[in-house]
């Protein structure tokens, strides 16, 4: 099952961990499904304008309508701006990737850890007001009196009589909503004592009942220390939230700047391209008709504008088969070529490193008369241990160093 865009979500992930069972340290071998969460940045055409756009993207393994079961993943990946707003509120579930061990991660980008690095701050009174509330969904199922009409798992009421499933969430649930109000953390995996005690309710080693009085007896604890200072609290968390939109405006500014830089300047870069491909060209062949004959023609790749391919007397030859020799003359004509065209706007010089080892004498006379050309528009140096393969080229200034 598969619900969203794929190619929006999947390449623009900042963060995914393992959000199911494994990640409180309560998983059973051989009976849970993996479940994964994630947030990705939405591009900025998402965010701009009035066009609504799908803001989430989850895949299961298993169609609709079938339970996950050992071995089958569930994944959800939100945009950041849904992500935030669950986190916010304190949503349980939405608040496992920020306190996640290394271990549980998925994947993580700079941008997903700084946003981890804000975990403390999504942590208020809403937030174990909202652990409360899904604790006690699950309290209620637990006990069979959920007024949705949740079915129960038969073949756990079948072996333990009741589901204990529904008890180690809701216990799970009620000890990190107390954790929350009385240590403002939340800890993954959970500590070994409650760990163990879910992991013993999940096990069915522990009677309903039991488990009913303590979840009350934690919920309890957790309304007595929530009363004491609740707008204190409530205040605090209205602030770190306003604090956290701010940072979500600045990430979300600096991601559709980074790709209006990025869209800006590929465009430039084509516009460059085509705009260098015919005087390109026209330069290449001019230069070459001096050494080869007046049916020369060059063919450019236009995507990197190197040499594809010479065509001579109708015959066309890859630029990787030619010999040595002509690969060396027409490499040195590509760049006279380029440094005649840029010369006209910056002046760029052409600096050579002993060129033309490869050409024969008859060649060597027809080159310099290239570079003879070439330098009567743009400058060009060449250093040479043999200065007589460049006697060909008339008036030229000679520096001897040594």
């Amino acid at each position: 099952m598969e619900y969203g865009d794929p190619q929006v979500a999947l390449p623009n992930e900042i963060l995914r961990s393992v959000v199911g069972s494994g990640v409180h340290g309560i998983a059973i071998t051989g009976t849970d499904d993996r479940d994964e969460m994630g947030v990705y940045i939405e591009p900025p055409e998402f965010l701009l304008g009035v066009e609504q756009h799908r803001q989430d993207y989850i895949w299961r393994s298993q169609p609709e309508g079938v339970r996950s079961g050992h071995g089958d993943t569930d994944l959800v990946l939100y945009s950041l701006q849904k992500y935030l707003r669950l986190a916010i509120k304190g949503n349980p579930t939405a608040l496992l990737p920020l306190f996640a061990p290394e271990e549980s991660l998925v994947i993580t980008t700079g941008l997903g850890q700084e946003l981890r690095e804000l975990g403390a701050s999504f942590l208020s009174v809403q937030a174990a007001e909202r652990f409360l509330g899904y604790m006690h969904s699950q309290h209620e199922r637990m006990l069979g009196q959920s007024k949705r009409n949740v079915p129960n798992r038969p073949e756990l009421i079948e072996l333990y009589g009741w589901d204990v499933k529904y008890g180690s969430h809701a216990l799970r649930l009620a000890y990190q909503g107390h954790e929350i109000a009385s240590a403002g953390h939340l800890t993954l995996p959970m500590p070994p004592a409650e760990r163990e005690r879910v992991l013993s309710v999940k096990r069915g080693e522990v009677p309903r009942d039991e488990v009913s009085q303590q979840i009350a007896g934690l919920e309890a604890e957790l309304r007595a220390r929530g009363d004491e200072d609740l707008f204190d609290k409530w205040q605090n968390a209205a602030i770190e939230a306003e604090d956290l939109i701010e940072r979500h405006h600045a990430l979300t500014g600096k991601a559709a700047a980074a790709q209006l830089l990025y869209t800006t300047m590929k465009a430039e870069r084509e516009r460059a391209r085509k705009a260098y491909i015919a005087p390109l060209r026209q330069k290449i062949e001019e230069l070459g008709r001096y050494v080869f004959n007046p049916s020369f023609r060059a063919n450019l790749d236009e995507q990197t504008l190197g040499l594809a391919s010479r065509t001579l007397d109708g015959v066309t030859v890859p630029f990787k088969s030619l010999s040595g020799g002509t690969k060396e003359q027409l490499s040195l004509i590509f760049r006279a070529a380029c440094a005649i065209l840029v010369a006209e706007r910056e002046g760029m010089p052409l600096i050579l490193d002993d060129p033309l080892g490869y050409t024969d004498d008859r060649r060597l006379l027809h080159m310099g008369a290239v570079l003879a050309k070439a330098a009567e528009q743009c400058q060009i140096i060449i250093f040479t241990c043999l200065p007589e393969r460049f006697a060909n080229l008339g008036a030229a200034k000679v520096i001897r160093l040594a």
